[in-house]
């Protein structure tokens, strides 16, 4: 993973995985390519509405995690 991604991963992770109902922030590959894979608990547009298509420079890509996930004890 080229240090400008992943700069850019940790940044998106820090500031997405505030906004209720996004699930997990990632490392992901669109065409080939590395993007940012966004999990969403379901499909929503205001989530869409709040995060970029694309995040300095690499393409985000949304994805329905199925979650949300509760720790198991």
């Amino acid at each position: 993973m080229a240090s400008t991604f992943k700069k850019a991963l940790e940044n998106a992770q820090q500031e997405w995985m505030e906004i209720e109902g996004v699930v997990a922030v990632g490392q992901g590959k669109s065409d080939q390519a590395d993007c940012i894979d966004v999990y969403i608990a379901k499909s929503s547009k205001a989530i869409k509405k709040l995060i970029p298509k694309n995040y300095q420079g690499y393409p985000v890509v949304f994805r329905e995690s199925g979650g949300p996930f509760e720790p198991q004890s």
